[in-house]
């Protein structure tokens, strides 16, 4: 009898065992999709980042000493005097024999999208007036200033006044400039051309400049002889320096604390702004999308699928989108152009499966 019960018993849970193992089973076959789709938006949201990423410019390359002062003048103007003695490495070893200068000049409104450069400040809206990028290393190490920092002065490209904006970007790689509370002031300088000045004379201060002879977009204008050698370049396509006499403007040399990102800028305020809510004709989960101020150097960057689609614009105002994303079937684009003349509006993006050359292409085109 005791073993007859047993038996019963054990039947009984072998039965109720194999009942919930399906109830199991789909529970682990949820859990696994959620975790798969998980995944898969994961990975489309990074490659979306290292695309992003991929369209940045490459900086302007400048070699100096180590052991002594140099000054460096930019392809665009911007003119750095550097003191060894004012940097160290990271980790506070020596400085190599050189110093390696890394330079981005934005001063066109592609060069601002390219290099995922939005144009806000704690969420208000700038005008820029130039945005410019410097790094220091040595034999591979990271540099940090020190001491009394570097001098810059940086050109003046814009009539209205300025401030100076530092930039550090977010956990979506979006920029955001904080102001330095320094406003900026002009100074006029004696030069009236871009210039390389070479000399035999011994001296203990380098002075080194882009290098204009080796890029394709700039040609031999003319050559002064005197005590030294004056060589003057110009940008194929305009006007000699003869015939089209240049006043460089700059600002006045300023100290920087830090390398990085910063920006001349000032708050751009508007007297009525209006809802816009941005969606897809397609189905996509994230896409890039930078919102670019025909009449103005203004720059929004809004990241769709991460935030509401829904952001707060200046009315009346004409206005560029271009707008990439990255989905099951590639790489896609979308180009629009739409004023905010409307009390909210709703704008549908049509997104086409495009190539890097042809959004390339398609920033490059945009006009200051």
């Amino acid at each position: 009898m005791k073993k007859l019960l047993l038996f019963i018993l054990l039947s009984i849970l072998f039965i109720s065992c194999q009942n919930d193992k399906p109830e199991l089973d789909t529970k682990n076959e949820v859990k696994q999709k959620q975790d798969s789709i998980s995944n898969e938006l994961e990975q489309e949201f990074n490659s979306l980042l290292e695309f992003t990423e991929e369209l940045k410019l490459k900086p302007d390359i400048y070699k100096i000493s180590s052991q002594k002062k140099s000054t460096i003048t930019t392809k665009k103007g911007t003119i750095l005097n550097v003191n060894p003695a004012n940097l160290k490495t990271i980790d506070n070893s020596k400085l190599g024999d050189s110093i390696t200068v890394e330079i981005i000049e934005a001063t066109e409104k592609y060069e601002f999208v390219l290099n995922n450069l939005q144009t806000v400040s704690n969420g208000k809206i700038l005008e820029s007036g130039g945005s410019y990028f410097i790094n220091m290393t040595s034999e591979g190490k990271q540099l940090e200033i020190i001491k009394d920092g570097i001098s810059v002065q940086f050109p003046k490209i814009s009539e209205k006044k300025m401030e100076l904006f530092k930039g550090n970007r977010n956990e979506l790689n979006q920029m955001n400039w904080k102001p330095l509370q320094k406003d900026l002031k002009e100074q006029i300088t004696k030069s009236n051309s871009i210039n390389k000045i070479t000399t035999e004379e011994e001296i203990l201060e380098d002075e080194v400049f882009y290098d204009y002879e080796n890029d394709p977009n700039y040609e031999l204008d003319s050559v002064s002889e005197g005590p030294f050698t004056l060589v003057y370049y110009k940008k194929k396509g305009t006007l000699n320096q003869s015939s089209k006499k240049l006043k460089n403007t700059f600002y006045e040399e300023i100290k920087l604390l830090e390398l990085g990102w910063y920006n001349i800028d000032h708050f751009r305020k508007f007297t009525t702004t209006i809802p816009l809510t941005l969606n897809s004709k397609q189905k996509i989960n994230f896409a890039k999308i930078f919102l670019v101020f025909k009449d103005e150097m203004v720059v929004l960057d809004h990241f769709y699928g991460k935030k509401s689609n829904t952001i707060q614009i200046p009315k009346d105002v004409e206005v560029k989108i271009l707008a990439y994303s990255i989905n099951n079937i590639g790489l896609t684009f979308c180009e629009l152009d739409f004023e905010t003349n409307q009390n909210q509006m709703e704008i549908f993006l049509n997104f086409k499966k495009t190539t890097k050359e042809e959004i390339e292409n398609a920033i490059k085109s945009l006009k200051n």
